[in-house]
């Protein structure tokens, strides 16, 4: 897996040029990758780390100015997985996706602007 360097910055151009509001990427894992991808999202790996650099970013260019709380880290911790969450439109909340429920994933992952660690996964 990799996450594109400089990501907030070349979506805060194309969300500019385009008028959207956000602009996000989200992989297709397969149901043989999926614990590799959960164990990825948590990682040290120098990839991961587009997480703080996108909030140091929003913080430095003031994109930040709607966002009260970015919620809870997850990363860090290689021992512990982060499983794949969907947002469940009729309840509201967010719960993961059961292993082996589905044979491809599309977990949100790089998001402009990135709003919150209950938002990617």
């Amino acid at each position: 897996f990799v996450s594109l360097s400089s990501f907030p910055q070349r979506a805060f151009t194309a969300k500019q040029n385009s008028g959207i509001l956000q602009v996000s990427i989200a992989p297709l894992v397969s149901q043989e990758n999926r614990k590799l991808w959960e164990e990825y999202v948590v990682g040290n790996d120098a990839d991961v780390d587009w997480i703080e650099q996108t909030i140091e970013w929003q913080e430095d260019v003031g994109t930040n100015e709607y966002i009260l709380d970015y919620g809870e880290t997850y990363r860090g911790n290689p021992n512990v997985t982060h499983a794949i969450k969907r947002h469940d439109h009729v309840t509201g909340r967010i719960e993961a996706v059961m292993p082996g429920s589905q044979n491809h994933y599309l977990p949100l992952w790089e998001t402009s602007p990135f709003l919150g660690y209950d938002e990617i996964n």
